[in-house]
């Protein structure tokens, strides 16, 4: 929890949401608040939520007034608006609404049920103040609920309303009335002396049974908020790392996104796993807190990409991490609990866990030592490799293991295998050769061959070293010299030619093509339809391979068909093309026939780098030729060089923080420090853009413009510590010891503090504290390690 005060023009996200630490609540459902700064139609510091889809939209808003004035608006207010303190479920603000008038206002989410508020107001003026505070509840609720109305309880009136199950009560403390301001609110009125204070409390609760609200709700009126705020402040000091970069935005900025990552962790309750790693946890969401098969869908959990970011936004969680990697690893077997053998049965190809397990595995062990239960967890890593490689020898000679659909990639939407589309390929996975593939197996084998010899498990070791030179050999067939650059490649051929056109056609028939290829190639047909309604299209590709005739036949589900689009990547290899036979298509819907082109261009191909396997040489081409010449824009490094972008699809130059995280740590291995650090400096100017802007970290940003698109307070959208704390020469930073492995790429001085340890650049090295005052100094790249003692 910071306690450096933040202002309305810097940048900052205000996303609250239960934290899993302390979360005891029985809900069934995750309920996340967001405070708006003058959000809404009528402005001022409002909370908002949907109650988790539950409502159309809830505001509470406080609202000041005198007599002869009402003020809601933070423009209306005396001076600007201070953050004062934020964590993940508690934020304090200072504002003034009157000359003088100076009220603390505290947000606590306690739980998914429970809100409690308290309003401190402090004569700071040399009169005396009269006046009043109104808490006013804006309700839209869905069909089946009810407005909020005033009702009375023991003489004590209070609000409540209803969704279309549960019911909502509202509550205060100080003797309030119903308020005289138009809204739905309580009002408390207040009159005291300068330099006198007044302290309100409120409470929000949310429960099926209404006496059920009503008591949570007025237990929360008592609740020791100051006694929280410790444990919270005494939690971040634990979990968080602190900046001092000399650069205010970039501080706020990594402050706010470890809060972002630890609300990612969410706690459920009944049976199965207690805590789960969502992608994304914003009010616009229906989360389920109970853990069965029923409601398992009810939420996008985070895939082993998304977790591996995760550790770099959040280092500190490495036993949590771990913990979730083992249950992925697990979940991979069907039946986990029984012995490893051989013959046992592995989960289909497109269930395999995303290829960077091992990569998880051995980043989280430098972090944090564990045990692998005698080799237990590493022959399910061993079957985890094999599975992946078992089909890459079928139809080929070289180990080329392909995706089984785009999705498997979790990057569907680039060009060569883009679906959504008409101006990309679409083309059939499993006849590509993709480098991202190869260079993400590549790592896994290398890392894997490092926990084998750690571990002594010296009779996998040649598979592991064999197998990973079979996929740096592939790998290594995918550079293109000319293009000075990495080349998708067709998995049969081997060739990464360039598409063109043959023809279009309308409508049904036979119709003679008669064209004649300078070398085999790949045919793509795609399939523009005007409505979306049941296909029966047919088409007959008839031509000549080898000097052999072929006849390939297209069947209705043989077609991918994203909405009105279809694609189909031919099975066979044409020299020739002779003729196409189309049936049952309308006289009004076209198909089109190219060669298919594996020359599209994206940033997932400069991914050897980061796995370790180009050549000094080769890196620096890709660096010169292609990523700071094609690919960087003043936000970043978008999917595709913007000038292959000649669809006009603005997805292909959004900036993914992920791939360009991946590339910078890739570079920094290489050398290349003063470019790593342009690329993040500019990757930072689009975060602090749109939390500026928006007060949100966004999926993507625009690589040209820096606007952010997509859904809020995700993963993919908040910048990697790990990877900063690299770039000012930290390698790992745990509670037992600090390495470190360079000087800072920045010429600032930066200071840093973690559990009360501080770490300082220095222009020759780094300076370690701690909290007894011992003082370690570092002098050069070294590395050098730093025990902490416990």
């Amino acid at each position: 929890m910071t306690d450096r005060p933040i202002y309305q023009n810097d940048p900052f996200s205000l996303i609250l949401t239960p934290d899993y630490q302390n979360q005891t609540s029985n809900a069934t459902h995750d309920i996340v608040w967001e405070v708006q700064l003058d959000g809404g139609e009528s402005g001022g510091l409002s909370i908002y939520s949907t109650l988790a889809l539950s409502a159309s939209s809830l505001r509470i808003i406080p609202i000041f007034s005198t007599t002869s004035e009402t003020r809601i608006k933070l423009i209306q207010f005396s001076s600007p608006i201070t953050i004062l303190k934020n964590s993940t479920n508690f934020a304090k603000f200072r504002v003034e609404p009157f000359d003088g008038i100076v009220a603390l206002i505290d947000y606590w989410i306690v739980n998914s049920n429970l809100m409690i508020g308290r309003t401190t107001i402090n004569n700071s003026s040399h009169k005396q103040f009269s006046g009043a505070i109104a808490w006013a509840i804006q309700y839209n609720p869905l069909t089946g609920g009810s407005p909020i109305s005033h009702s009375t309880r023991q003489n004590n009136p209070f609000l409540h309303g209803k969704t279309q199950d549960q019911h909502i009560v509202f509550l205060t403390s100080g003797a309030p009335f119903i308020g005289k301001i138009g809204q739905m609110s309580l009002e408390n009125q207040f009159k005291f002396l300068p330099g006198a204070q007044q302290v309100f409390n409120w409470s929000f609760c949310i429960n099926e049974n209404l006496d059920n609200a009503f008591d949570e709700a007025n237990n929360g009126l008592n609740f020791n908020l100051d006694a929280e705020i410790a444990r919270a402040e005494i939690t971040s000091q634990r979990d968080l790392i602190e900046f001092e970069t000399g650069n205010k935005d970039w501080d706020l900025i990594l402050n706010a996104s470890q809060i972002a990552a630890k609300q990612l962790i969410l706690k459920k309750s009944g049976n199965g796993r207690s805590l789960s790693f969502v992608k994304s946890r914003n009010p616009e969401q229906k989360i389920s807190l109970i853990s069965n098969d029923e409601n398992k869908k009810n939420f996008d959990e985070q895939n082993l990409f998304d977790l591996w970011y995760f550790f770099q936004i959040l280092p500190t969680s490495s036993d949590l991490v771990l913990k979730r990697t083992l249950e992925i690893l697990n979940d991979f077997f069907d039946a986990p609990t029984k012995s490893i053998n051989a013959k046992q049965n592995l989960i289909f190809q497109k269930s395999l866990p995303f290829p960077i397990l091992a990569e998880l595995l051995l980043r989280i062990s430098a972090y944090d030592s564990f045990e692998l239960n005698e080799g237990e967890i590493f022959k399910k890593l061993i079957l985890y490799l094999k599975a992946w490689v078992k089909n890459s020898f079928e139809e080929n000679s070289e180990v080329v293991p392909t995706w089984s659909n785009p999705l498997q990639s979790l990057y569907d939407y680039l060009p060569i295998h883009d679906r959504w589309h008409f101006s990309s390929e679409g083309l059939d996975t499993r006849w590509i050769k993709s480098p991202m593939l190869l260079s993400l197996l590549f790592n896994e084998f290398s890392q894997a061959i490092k926990i084998a010899k750690s571990l002594n498990q010296n009779s996998e070791l040649d598979w592991l070293k064999f197998m990973r030179s079979q996929i740096h050999l592939s790998l290594n067939k995918c550079w293109h010299p000319k293009r000075n650059f990495y080349s998708y490649q067709d998995l049969i051929s081997h060739t990464s030619y360039t598409g063109s056109a043959i023809t279009t056609i309308n409508g049904s028939g036979e119709f003679l093509i008669e064209k004649k290829f300078q070398r085999k190639q790949r045919l793509t047909i795609k399939i523009s339809s005007n409505q979306e309604t049941t296909r029966r299209l047919r088409i007959v590709i008839l031509g000549i391979s080898d000097q052999k005739k072929i006849n390939e036949e297209i069947n209705p589900r043989d077609i991918h068909w994203y909405g009105k689009i279809g694609f189909y990547t031919s099975i066979a290899i044409f020299q020739q093309l002779n003729a196409i036979d189309i049936m049952n298509n309308p006289a009004n819907e076209s198909v089109v026939i190219s060669t298919c082109d594996f020359s599209k261009r994206d940033l997932t191909l400069a991914l050897p780098i980061w796995s370790g396997a180009c050549d000094e040489k080769r890196v620096k081409k890709i660096l010169e030729n292609t990523l700071i010449s094609d690919f960087l824009q003043p936000f970043g490094l978008p999917y595709v060089p913007l000038s292959d972008q000649k669809t006009n699809i603005e997805i292909f130059n959004n900036v993914d923080l992920p791939l360009n995280c991946m590339v910078m740590h890739g570079l920094l291995q290489y050398g290349y420090s003063e470019e790593v650090r342009q690329i993040w400096t500019n990757n930072m100017l689009a975060v602090t853009k749109n939390l500026k802007l928006f007060r949100r970290f966004l999926k993507q940003y625009d690589a040209s413009d820096g606007y952010g698109t997509g859904d809020y307070n995700i993963i993919n959208g908040i910048p990697s510590i790990k990877l900063f704390l690299n770039l000012i020469g930290i390698e790992r930073w745990t509670k037992n010891e600090v390495v470190i492995n360079r000087k800072s790429v920045f010429i600032e001085p930066m200071i840093l503090r973690y559990r009360g340890n501080i770490i300082k650049t220095t222009a020759t090295g780094h300076e370690f504290l701690s909290p007894g005052g011992k003082k370690i100094i570092t002098v050069g790249d070294g590395p050098h390690q730093i025990r902490i003692p416990d």
